[in-house]
């Protein structure tokens, strides 16, 4: 019965994820250093992603489709979110009968030419796989119409020969089996493991990840949106939810106004359900994703001391117009209007705030959750 429960939550997922979110992992031990040794991919018409590393021994990694002539050949290359992989730019190559004439720093197969790919620090886009819980930067994104019928490669390789981890992906269509339902923990074990999130990995606890198509957070309540004109304010705000090639996001618009002893705009989360307020206390602060105009903006937290409409722990930050990953440790949080270091036993309210200053609201969260360092 656990199974099943688990196998129709998994389908469940997949089914919300968008097509950049459901490749299947193809996990083999074939070496794929050469065109001799090429991992065959059997169907390149479906979503399939292989995860490998370039160091000094493994200069290349190579693999290999069969396909028909005018055939879309769709291939991704990224590589995980990791701090010493954030100069590691390896070039990808789509090579086969019947392409342009090209010259490598390797030999190619005989009746090959090819085309070449260089990644970019300016084309990197930053993408959250939600099931595995895994970021990466996705660096290029390339379709290549065949022009004949026969045998293709795909090579990444590394033009500097830095070392670095990476995955490359192939097609779009997505067709997942029985059996692949079953594998789901194992190929997230694994995933997470390349990824070198699995062993330090800390406890979460989502708060909303904006997957519920009635906008019920993780939590089970609703967002709702709370402007200065409760006290006489002009701010104005709107907020809507949306998605992403990486994320389902709740998107914050507006004007904050000083006017009228205003200043404030504020989409806010109870934390209190069935008249429990939430211990975060086993949790070190907030983690989520944010993009913006630049602004500052605020996260308010609420708890059993904060009795006032005007009492609040908060803590800024200031998204750019790229997503990046925001961490606020709960000690970062100061008091307003009250005394003492927030305390998180009895939270019962989070809410993200536009404030303090004029300005144009245009603000897009991702994902958010309690989080928990292993050392705290």
């Amino acid at each position: 019965m656990k199974k099943n429960s688990f196998i129709a939550s998994a389908v469940a997922v997949l089914l919300c994820c968008s097509l950049s979110q459901a490749h299947k992992p193809i996990f083999t031990n074939e070496k794929g250093i050469d065109p001799e040794t090429a991992v065959r991919v059997d169907r390149p018409e479906l979503s399939q992603v292989i995860y490998r590393q370039l160091n000094k021994d493994i200069q290349q990694f190579w693999l290999t489709v069969d396909a028909q002539k005018d055939f879309e050949l769709l291939v991704q290359i990224g590589i995980p979110v990791i701090d010493r992989l954030k100069t590691f730019r390896p070039s990808l190559a789509v090579l086969g009968p019947g392409l342009p004439e090209i010259s490598l720093p390797f030999i190619l197969p005989k009746d090959t030419g090819g085309i070449h790919y260089l990644t970019k620090e300016e084309e990197r886009r930053f993408f959250h796989e939600h099931y595995t819980q895994t970021d990466s930067w996705i660096l290029r994104t390339e379709t290549v119409r065949l022009p004949v019928s026969g045998k293709y490669y795909v090579v990444v390789y590394s033009p500097s020969q830095q070392d670095g981890k990476f995955w490359v992906s192939i097609g779009d269509q997505e067709e997942f089996t029985q059996s692949d339902w079953g594998n789901f923990e194992e190929w997230k074990k694994k995933i997470q493991k390349f990824h070198e999130v699995s062993a330090g990995q800390p406890a979460t606890l989502s708060i909303d990840d904006f997957s519920d198509p009635n906008h019920i957070s993780s939590l089970g309540t609703p967002w709702r949106l709370v402007t200065d004109g409760v006290m006489g304010g002009v701010s104005e705000g709107h907020y809507d939810f949306g998605q992403d090639d990486s994320f389902r996001y709740l998107t914050m618009s507006g004007t904050v106004s000083l006017e009228n002893n205003g200043g404030f705009v504020q989409v806010a989360l109870p934390l209190v359900r069935k008249s429990k307020a939430l211990d975060a206390s086993p949790y070190s602060g907030i983690r989520f994703w944010a993009k913006g105009n630049g602004e500052p903006y605020y996260v308010h937290l609420k708890n059993d001391q904060t009795r006032l409409p005007w009492q609040y722990y908060s803590a800024a930050f200031t998204p750019s117009e790229k997503w990046q990953r925001i961490e606020i440790a709960f000690d970062q949080f100061e008091p307003q209007a009250l005394s003492g270091n927030l305390k998180v036993e009895n939270l019962s309210q989070i809410a993200i705030v536009g404030a303090k200053k004029a300005h144009q609201i245009d603000l897009y969260v991702g994902p958010l959750e309690f989080y928990c360092n292993k050392a705290d």
